[in-house]
């Protein structure tokens, strides 16, 4: 048994096979013929050289034990997609051709995809290992290749008539058009994401943990109204008066501040939140640039914090009161805006849109591929399909989950 499975493993052989996937794109035809005419064993022998390989590469470039898990779920996702192409392939290739194909339109997408795999894997993980978004622009832009690839290369690599490999490639289009334009109309499930490296972005997922619950993360602190106590208490000394300070916040959209002591506590509470959050989500972070934001974002509020609470003190009032403007009787405001903390707000501002800016762009890349080849199915869809706005009444009615845990707590 194991001379069967291994017993074409040499080294010259290795080497061949190597040559083969690079050989393959410049004489695709070829290629094929050759390795389909070779004996089971050895063909299988080829491949599990292939298969091996190429996933050689996860646990080459994985970082730890549960990065390696996802990769690999990737790589299985990544073969079990080929399959619906490999069924659209043998049907076109049989209607044109008369001949079955599958064995040839096997070993095709075989070679493709065990030849693009590792280039995707390095370019894939050294994004993840420098955190830098160029990486995956370029990963991004190999999928974009590799999905006009297996369309344009898949004809010539079964057939040498130009006249049936243009005919092939006009039938396949139409079945891809065909499917795209039923997965339009019939809508099983339209909220099925299919997975890939570049759908998932754990930098991008990562950050909006940071970000998700971070709450008046716009607003500064740059007013302070001083009351003592009720201004109509005549009776009550001045200096006696109880003193309740309020914050006036910008927002850096505008410069206008307003000051009032029941949106002065609402902000104050949402700092101590955001504070809070970020505190219990340190150790959860993973990636270095957003460990960073996140430490930033800490010692922003941090500074706020301390700001808010230097300036709410009777020392500081009763210290400072004359440089306060009167604004009427027991009521003094004064104004005072950090620039440090507009500058940190402006970059966090630049940080955030820039990472989504690169995730929306990459996968963009990625996507553009497959609208050039589905635009006979989008045209098709909107001549049949009425998008006009259509206005229903507003109206909520969930069923019960069939869940004890959810019927325990979620009762009608």
């Amino acid at each position: 048994m194991f001379e069967k499975l291994f017993g074409d493993f040499t080294v010259e052989n290795f080497i061949k096979w190597l040559k083969d996937l690079i050989y393959f794109y410049r004489h695709p035809y070829t290629t094929i013929e050759t390795i389909s005419r070779q004996s089971t064993g050895y063909i299988f022998s080829r491949f599990l050289f292939y298969f091996i390989f190429s996933n050689s590469f996860y646990f080459l470039a994985n970082k730890s034990e549960n990065e390696l898990q996802s990769n690999l779920n990737l790589a299985i996702d990544g073969i079990l997609a080929q399959f619906s192409i490999l069924l659209l392939f043998t049907i076109s290739s049989k209607l044109v051709t008369n001949k079955f194909n599958l064995k040839k339109n096997i070993i095709f997408l075989s070679l493709v995809l065990f030849s693009f795999t590792p280039i995707e894997i390095i370019v894939y993980s050294n994004f993840l290992r420098y955190e830098n978004y160029v990486f995956l622009y370029i990963a991004s832009i190999l999928l974009f290749i590799v999905s006009f690839v297996v369309i344009l290369l898949w004809p010539f690599s079964i057939e040498l008539n130009k006249k049936k490999v243009f005919l092939m490639f006009v039938v396949n289009l139409f079945f891809i058009n065909a499917a795209q334009f039923l997965f339009y109309k019939v809508k099983i499930d339209p909220y099925s994401q299919p997975t890939s490296f570049i759908t998932n972005d754990p930098i991008y997922e990562d950050y909006k943990n940071v970000v998700k619950y971070i709450y008046s993360k716009e607003k500064i602190p740059a007013t302070y109204l001083y009351e003592l106590g009720n201004p109509l208490d005549s009776i009550t000394p001045i200096e006696k008066r109880k003193l309740r300070v309020s914050v006036g916040t910008i927002n850096g959209i505008d410069s206008k501040t307003s000051t009032d002591y029941e949106t002065s506590e609402e902000y104050k509470h949402d700092i101590a939140l955001s504070i809070k959050n970020l505190e219990s989500l340190d150790s959860a972070i993973v990636f270095r640039r957003n460990q960073r934001i996140l430490a930033q974002w800490l010692t922003h509020f941090y500074n706020i914090e301390k700001v808010i609470k230097e300036h709410s003190t009777e020392d500081y009032f009763k210290k400072n009161k004359k440089t306060f403007i009167h604004v009427f009787p027991g009521a003094y405001v004064s104004s005072e805006v950090y620039s440090k903390l507009i500058g940190d707000v402006i970059n966090f501002e630049d940080y955030h849109n820039t990472v989504l800016k690169h995730h929306s762009n990459c996968k963009d890349i990625v996507d553009l591929a497959p609208s050039i080849i589905n635009i006979p199915a989008t045209i098709v869809d909107h001549i049949f399909t009425d998008y006009s706005e259509k206005k229903h009444p507003l109206h909520y009615k969930f069923d019960e989950l069939q869940d004890e845990e959810y019927r325990k707590y979620n009762t009608r």
